[in-house]
């Protein structure tokens, strides 16, 4: 059974974003704690200025996809397991978002899409930036929100408001959020309209 998803939306100007959101040397150092950090093409160091690479887009357009965790598949066991288990359950839904937000580009050229979190389009741990090779498909990579600097948490709750959710031990949570963005050159107009018309389930 496909888990429930409620789709969250908000839409401001990116100076607002950036300056009231972004905090790159706070989150750069919690990139630099993470397994991917180097390891993944999508995630940091870049070979770019971040703050230059923001500069064309005018709009920020976020989109929170809230997934229910049924109470039946929140018993999860060991750390190891519950990975594994919302792994399992994310991991097609993120494809999705991933394909509606790459539509998304090709609607609105001069647009940048940016995933929910570290790309997933090899198995986990398979990336072949680990041995120094180029991506497998570099015209699907984008990097996320988080991984340029900007506060995924305090986006959720103050602009999509919701609250992130973290499991326990042996237990995943009632339910996670996937906050996905959408960078336009211009205004986007009604952003649940266009949503709509990209995500395909």
């Amino acid at each position: 059974m496909e888990p429930h998803v409620e789709f969250l939306f908000a839409q401001l100007p990116l100076a607002d974003f950036v300056r009231d959101y972004r905090d790159l040397p706070r989150f750069r150092t919690l990139c630099q704690a993470c397994d991917n950090y180097g390891q993944c093409w999508s995630c940091p160091p870049y070979d770019f200025d971040e703050t230059v690479f923001l500069s064309p887009y005018v709009e920020a357009n976020l989109i929170g996809a809230r997934v229910d965790v049924p109470q039946e598949a929140r018993f999860c066991g060991d750390g190891e397991a519950c990975r594994r288990k919302g792994d399992a359950l994310l991991r097609p839904l993120r494809a999705l978002l991933d394909d509606a937000l790459l539509r998304l580009e090709q609607e609105l050229p001069g647009g940048r899409a940016f995933y929910a979190g570290s790309c997933m389009r090899c198995p986990k741990g398979a990336c072949r930036r680990r041995s120094g090779e180029p991506c497998v498909a570099p015209e699907k990579l984008r990097p996320s929100i988080e991984a340029l600097g900007f506060d995924v948490e305090r986006t959720a709750s103050e602009l999509l408001a919701t609250e992130l959710r973290w499991g326990e031990p042996g237990r995943l949570p009632d339910y996670f959020v996937l906050v996905s963005g959408f960078f336009s050159a211009e205004p986007l107009g009604n952003l649940s309209e266009r949503w709509n018309r990209v995500f395909v389930r």
